[in-house]
Parts: C-alpha cells; sequence; structure tokens
C-alpha cells in the first residue's frame, strides 16, 4: 500500500494532516487485486490513466480519527476520506483447534488478529486481507441495478412485483444480506411460469424473501455449515463454506461480497 500512495502522492497529504485509521491490505492482497484488474500491467495502466481511480481506492481504506480495534463494534459505520461507506462487522468464529474466536471485518476484509493497532504517525493502522473493492455505489436496490453486466434483471422484476424496493433501499439501521440469483437462475422456467412468478406479488414476495437474511453476512463471517433465517416465514437456508467455495442449500456463490450501503450482495447461481 506505501507504494501507491507514494505514486499517488498521498503520502505526503496523509503525513501533513490526521489522526485516520488506516485499513492496510497486505501485498498478497494487492496482487491478487491487480489479477482482478487485468493483470500487473494493465492495473498499472488504467492508474497511470486514471490517477483518480487509484487515490479514491486508496483513500478508500483510510477513515478520519483513530480506532484501535477493540472500539470498532459490530455494525458500526463511517466515511471514510474517499466519501465512501465503510461498516464493520464482527462474527463469532472457531479457529482451526475449535477454539471460539471473534473476528473483526471492515467492508468484508477481515483484520489480522496478529497485525492491528499499529501506531503510525498518522494514527492508527490495522493489517487486512483484501483489498476493499469494489466500492459502494449505493444501497442494495441501486447496487442491483448497476450491475455492469445486468445480471440482475429478473430478480429486480420480483422485487418491484414484492413491492419490497423500499425494504431493500433502507436508510436506518437494518441490514441486509441478499443472495441474488442471476438471470441464468431462472432459466429452467418456462416464460409463463417466469411471467407468472415475477408478476404476481404474493409469488414475488415469497421468492424475494427467500434470498434475504435480515443482517450483514460477509464471506469472512461464514463458517463450514451455518443455518440461517431468512425473511420468509419458517424459511432458513443452510450456509457451507469449504475453502474459497460457498454454497446456500444447493446454489453456488459465483460473486461474492459485493458491498452496499446497508448490507451486502452475493450472486447465486440457482433459485433458493
Amino acid at each position: 500500500m506505501a507504494k501507491y500512495l507514494t505514486q499517488s502522492g498521498l503520502d505526503g497529504i496523509l503525513n501533513e494532516t490526521g489522526p485516520y485509521t488506516v485499513f492496510a491490505p497486505s501485498d498478497k492482497a494487492f496482487k491478487s487485486l491487480l489479477v482482478q484488474l487485468g493483470g500487473p500491467e494493465k492495473a498499472e495502466e488504467k492508474f497511470k490513466n486514471n490517477p483518480r481511480l487509484l487515490s479514491g481506492l486508496l483513500l478508500h481504506h483510510v477513515i478520519p480519527g483513530s480506532f484501535k480495534i477493540e472500539e470498532l463494534q459490530d455494525e458500526m459505520t463511517g466515511v471514510s476520506l474517499a466519501g465512501t461507506q465503510l461498516r464493520v462487522n464482527q462474527y463469532q468464529m472457531q479457529d482451526a483447534e475449535w477454539n471460539d474466536v471473534k473476528i473483526t471485518t471492515i467492508n468484508g476484509a477481515t483484520i489480522a488478529a496478529d497485525n492491528n493497532d499499529i501506531v503510525i504517525p498518522q494514527g492508527i493502522a490495522h493489517a487486512v486481507d483484501r483489498v476493499m473493492f469494489p466500492l459502494p455505489v449505493g444501497d442494495i436496490l441501486q447496487t442491483l441495478q448497476s450491475d455492469r453486466e445486468r445480471r440482475f434483471t429478473n430478480f429486480l422484476r420480483a422485487v418491484f412485483a414484492s413491492k419490497m424496493a423500499d425494504t431493500l433501499q433502507n436508510k436506518g439501521i437494518k441490514t441486509y444480506t441478499v443472495f441474488a440469483p442471476t438471470d441464468l437462475a431462472f432459466s429452467h422456467l418456462s416464460q409463463e411460469e417466469l411471467n407468472v412468478l415475477l408478476s404476481d406479488k404474493d409469488s414475488a414476495q415469497q421468492l424475494v424473501q427467500r434470498h434475504v437474511l435480515p443482517s450483514t453476512l460477509f464471506t469472512s463471517g461464514m463458517r463450514f455449515y451455518q443455518v440461517k433465517d431468512t425473511l420468509a416465514d419458517d424459511k432458513a437456508v443452510t450456509v457451507q463454506k469449504n475453502g474459497g467455495k460457498v454454497k446456500v442449500n444447493e446454489s453456488t456463490i459465483t460473486t461474492s461480497n459485493i458491498p452496499s450501503t446497508n448490507g451486502v450482495i452475493h450472486a447465486i447461481d440457482t433459485l433458493l
């Protein structure tokens, strides 16, 4: 991260102001991001051609004030120096020896248990296991609508037919996890079945509620096996995490940890 702070010129600015809390991705995390952006050369070219992309990404990892990890609380939110929202979540997990441990995440990135509360000239730094990318673009509904590949058009039809759009735009204290089926997840339905499912209010509402949890669950907080209640009455889902693969009932998460200002979205490949 230090390399890119210098490249962007932000190191001098941060040194002269503060205090700040910096969530610093590891070198390995930055390498993973470069691959995601098309490889190191393409990524460097993007950063060079669009300096705001690099500076915005870096400032997204910095918040005003100096916060030790013990001061971070579940569902605490703050605004980064990039003007984007960051959300703290805490999960009760188990380590390799089945001891109970609490992990703290920031927009789904896990803060290292053995590398936090680092005193730096600008304030406090915490190492995190991944770069927080993409940046949140809005609430859950706005995020689904802004998907570049337009993967969620059928699910969005169901959201509007169910009259649940306002729920997913909630600006209050409630947060949600949406397991959003892509359009391919509906491909087994005939056009008639699809039209009924996505136009009848009751059917659409049942569909949407089965895919929404009343809390924020990033993959960092998922265990080997969990049962989670949905918004649908008596319709829990099972979450199974095995290495880097996560299944929800029989569905596979194809894109995980899409952040929003009131929760998180995971794209799945079949209907629940």
